[in-house]
């Protein structure tokens, strides 16, 4: 199977990344207006987001005389699969989650840090084990942890738990036990 040459960014550090990406397309040690071409950008941020996020892609350009295209998609995961297969991948994507990280990088689409040359030590130096094993698949780092959401939180209240003679749930099972005792 064809391995495609892009860096994906889970969950959606960002300039970092670019950076790592941008190394091989030319530019000078020290920075600015000295690179050449264009490098592709797939993400699912759209509005404010992508307001924000080509200011700093603009500020990139700028800085290394790179170009950069930025597309946005909804429907990622649809929409990186199709341009897989065609042979037609985005050399950065922000990936909205971290399960599509390994998915690709476990059927062969992706080439990791190792194969593009990185120093992943280097990369990863700033960050906690917990964000760069979200990138790690067999052993091999396959991208930077951009950005956090926190989406799946449940909020409970400790001293309701006591009433009902209850601890934390650690599993789906207790949390279902958990929520008939509160009905």
């Amino acid at each position: 199977m064809k391995r495609y040459r892009f860096l994906l960014l889970a969950l959606p550090a960002l300039v970092i990344a670019l950076a790592l990406v941008m190394a091989g397309c030319g530019g000078d040690d020290e920075g600015g207006g000295e690179g050449s071409g264009t490098v592709s950008v797939l993400s699912l941020w759209g509005g404010s987001e992508r307001e924000a996020f080509q200011k700093v892609l603009t500020k990139f350009t700028q800085d290394t005389g790179i170009k950069t295209k930025y597309e946005t998609a909804r429907d990622f995961l649809p929409v990186i699969r199709t341009r897989l297969a065609a042979g037609n991948p985005p050399m950065v994507a922000i990936v909205p989650r971290p399960g599509i990280v390994s998915d690709l990088a476990l059927d062969g689409s992706l080439q990791s840090f190792s194969d593009l040359e990185l120093d992943t030590d280097a990369i990863n130096q700033n960050y906690g084990k917990a964000w760069t094993d979200l990138t790690i698949i067999e052993g091999e780092t396959y991208g930077v942890v951009a950005k956090a959401n926190s989406k799946s939180t449940i909020w409970y209240r400790p001293d309701s738990l006591k009433e009902l003679g209850a601890q934390p749930p650690k599993t789906w099972e207790e949390l279902l036990s958990l929520t008939k005792k509160y009905k």
